[in-house]
């Protein structure tokens, strides 16, 4: 025992177990590299095996990483093969080292009981402090906790992430305590990018922080419930997952319920705990919104005498602005000018009904879908403007009304003796007329509706005899028209024209709360050309069907801003409140799906722009599919995006006949290898013959040959790379990133018989649970990256961009 060194590093093994794991954090290692680390570890622990601590460190590190690698790699195997015979040399000399240590700690331990220590203050070794108590044990703390925290003198660093003027305001009374801005802090950013942002007083602090014991992180009012959805999650995570060589002693907490609870609790810690009733004051204002209250003035001080109520609903609406002398002639005349409009406005009512009726009776008799498909386009264009016609003749119906209600208001006493027959039965003059417009308005209507039904062919019936003229009319059904839903909510909206500056569009997108995945998709689908031509031109209004739209007018205004615009970035509020009314979970900041929130994007823009197309009398069996699956619709959106692809089904061990069955999808999803590969093999892979061995043949009982055909080419053809996939560790099932590189062609992309060009790329850095998108789009300059508000050009052959692809969006070429 004599010859080993003397013990140095700790006083027992599971000191030196907590060494052995410290620094050793290997997820994010890929395979070569753990096995790189694997033998550098191995030939390490043999070079001073008479130093017992180090080598048994070495050897402890090298069998957990050698079962990390065993559990997490789907070829165990090809593990074992390499790595075996080494593993068990590791082994036995671990526990022959272990016993070794056993023998020799409690021997020092024994010598320190029973022998004096020598006077030589210098031949004294320091005992060496290697578990140290953890100051919060949860990654919330109370008030009450962290109050204690500060009495026990703790080295701790708290970080008010609150606005700065709210900081410089009211703070904590301690000398660590510093103050990071909300307005800096965004999602993807990594804490040594965050200090480059703050000021000098602030950075000496924030270099030093993995000195502390602990960092103590709080805003106004975050807890527990909403911290997902704030920017402490994001600061968190800077510190957590962004910040590379630094080894904190503790995770940072986050102060549960804010600085507003501690002000409340423990007021004499804080700077200036006034600051407490105003800031709840200012949420109780927001809460009852004092400011739209109106408060009575001295004329309408009255005092109200019990019995009768007043007859308010006669009263005109009280005016704010000075009084203007009301006069009979102003009246009648403005009464005059509203029943013109009126009439003028059912004039080009009636107009657009006979059109529409003419349309409806020609799709009736038309055999040619494509005919029928612009007659049904016509068909919405022009409900859209009966509507638009309806909603400003209800306007001028309610103006009409006020003008009656101030007209008795003002002059009911003196007209019931000193009214002249040619003064009021003007305005009954008036209405008197527009109900003889309406009449003969009506008249026309049925007069257009008989000679209509007179173009249609009769049905004779099967009893009546050739020599019989009459036909019987069917019994047709009564309908209710008093449920069919008014349109008060309707707005008018300009028509819209194409833009007449256009810039370069390098323009990026600020991340409201932690919408990279938003941006992305923003960036990618507006740098195609099909899309920037139908918002820049202003031809998506009439492609505009349903109404009150859902997100096509806010879409629009993005891209079209986007592409007008000199900034250097947007804050696209408008576009984000609408995805977040039609979804409320994109609300809570959580780390989202780019291309499920690309699916749920299309699915609104399609049905914005949905119509309905007759069903043709005869269809092929592909035709039959596409009407099917989108239910008798069709929309810009989906002759856009969508492709069918054939299946056919047939056994080659027996005569059974052949079916068919139709895939129709708006992306290609492909499984990614853990090798390289090139998107043109996985999609050959992906179209390739299969057999699927559950689904047999009805008649042999084999498996059926299943063979895939494309039978209508996506005009944008968007290409979704599948990077996560199941794997099994300690028995529980998690998700794996395959980060191997894709090559891609970004000209001459074939797809059948169509050629192909790239447009944009979404790319992916980090895990499911924590990480960023950005975008990779051909522009009028030439290729650049849009990382958020963050705009440069990018090389497209990098290899880094390779392995963070994740999406490809391509559109067709022009032949």
């Amino acid at each position: 025992m004599g010859n080993y060194e003397k013990l140095h590093l700790a006083n027992n093994l599971d000191a030196l177990d907590l060494l052995a794991k410290r620094d050793c954090d290997v997820r994010k290692l890929k395979f070569q590299q753990i096995c790189n680390a694997l033998s550098k570890l191995y030939k390490n622990s043999q070079l001073n095996v008479l130093d017992q601590e180090k080598t048994y460190i070495l050897l402890a590190r090298y069998l957990n990483l050698y079962n990390y690698l065993k559990n997490n790699q789907s070829d165990k195997k090809f593990v074992e093969l390499r790595f075996g015979s080494e593993y068990e040399k590791v082994l036995m000399q671990y526990e022959e080292i272990k016993r070794s240590l056993e023998e020799r700690y409690a021997a020092k331990r024994a010598k320190l009981v029973h022998v004096e220590p020598p006077q030589d203050e210098t031949m004294k070794e320091p005992p060496v402090e290697v578990t140290s108590q953890r100051v919060f044990t949860e990654e919330f703390v109370s008030c009450q906790q962290l109050f204690s925290a500060l009495h026990k003198n703790h080295n701790m660093l708290l970080v008010d992430a609150r606005p700065e003027v709210d900081f410089k305001e009211s703070r904590i009374d301690n000398s660590n305590c510093i103050n990071i801005p909300d307005h800096t802090i965004t999602a993807g950013l990594s804490a040594n990018a965050l200090g480059k942002k703050l000021p000098e007083s602030t950075q000496k602090f924030w270099d030093l922080r993995e000195t502390y014991d602990v960092i103590v992180l709080y805003d106004w009012n975050t807890s527990s419930d909403n911290f997902a959805s704030t920017k402490l999650h994001n600061l968190r995570s800077a510190l957590v997952d962004w910040d590379l060589n630094r080894n904190y002693n503790e995770l940072p907490v986050i102060l549960n319920g804010g600085y507003l609870e501690l002000l409340q609790m423990y007021p004499t810690i804080c700077i200036n705990p006034h600051v407490y009733l105003f800031q709840k004051n200012n949420e109780l204002d927001e809460l009852l919104e004092l400011d739209n209250i109106k408060y009575p003035t001295e004329s309408d001080n009255k005092t109200q005498v019990m019995g009768v109520p007043e007859d308010t609903e006669n009263l005109p609406p009280k005016e704010t602005t000075p009084e203007i002398e009301v006069t009979k002639e102003s009246l009648i005349h403005e009464n005059k000018e509203i029943a013109l409009s009126q009439h003028n406005v059912i004039l080009q009512l009636q107009q657009q009904e006979n059109e529409k009726k003419i349309l409806n009776e020609l799709c009736n008799t038309e055999n040619n879908i494509n005919n029928i498909a612009n007659m049904k386009k016509r068909v919405a264009d022009i409900d859209v403007e009966i509507i638009q016609f309806q909603s400003v003749l209800e306007d001028l119906l309610k103006k009409r009304d006020d003008v009656k209600k101030r007209f008795k208001y003002h002059f009911q006493e003196e007209l019931e003796d000193d009214i002249k027959p040619d003064e009021i039965p003007e305005s009954e003059k008036m209405e008197d007329d527009s109900d003889k417009l309406k009449d003969i308005i009506v008249e026309e209507r049925n007069k257009e509706l008989q000679r209509a039904r007179a173009l249609k062919p009769k049905k004779v019936d099967s009893n009546a005899t050739i020599f019989n003229n009459e036909t019987r009319e069917p019994d047709r059904p009564t309908i209710n028209r008093a449920t069919k839903p008014t349109f008060h909510s309707y707005i008018l909206r300009p028509k819209v024209g194409a833009l007449e500056n256009m810039t370069c569009g390098l323009v990026g997108l600020r991340n409201i709360r932690n919408t990279c995945y938003m941006s992305t998709v923003i960036q990618c689908l507006r740098n195609i050309p099909s899309i920037t031509h139908i918002f820049c031109k202003g031809a998506y209004a009439k492609y505009n069907i349903r109404s009150p739209a859902a997100i096509i007018h806010e879409t629009a205004g993005l891209i079209r801003q986007l592409w007008s615009k000199s900034s250097k970035s947007l804050d696209p509020y408008e576009f984000y409140n609408k995805v977040c009314q039609l979804e409320a979970t994109y609300r809570l900041g959580n780390h989202e799906d780019c291309m499920e929130f690309f699916l749920f994007l299309l699915n609104h823009l399609s049905e914005d722009c949905c119509y309905d197309i007759n069903l043709p009398s005869v269809m092929t069996p592909k035709q039959k599919a596409w009407y099917n699956q989108f239910e008798g619709k069709n929309s810009f959106f989906i002759d856009l995006f969508y492709h069918q692809i054939r299946i056919k089904q047939n056994c080659n061990y027996c005569d059974q006949k052949t079916t068919y069955k139709f895939e129709i999808e708006s992306t290609f999803m492909l499984s990614v290898p853990d090798h390289d590969f090139s998107l043109e093999t996985l999609l050959d892979d992906y179209m390739a013959d299969y057999i699927i061995p559950e689904y047999c043949c009805a008649k042999c009982k084999k498996p059926v040959n299943n063979q895939k055909e494309i039978c209508y080419e996506p005009k944008v053809m968007v290409i979704v790379l599948k990077r996560y996939r199941q794997v099994h560790i300690n028995g529980n099932v998690a998700l794996q990133k395959v980060e191997s590189r894709a090559h891609f062609q970004k000209k001459n992309f074939r797809l059948r018989n169509c050629l192909y060009q790239l447009n944009a790329i979404a790319m992916h850095s980090g895990d499911m649970n924590y990480g960023h998108y950005t975008a990779a789009a051909l522009t009028p300059k030439g290729w650049y990256e849009f990382n958020d508000e963050t705009v440069r050009p990018i090389n497209i052959n990098d290899e880094t961009l390779k392995v963070k692809a994740c999406a490809f969006f391509y559109s067709m070429c022009d032949d």
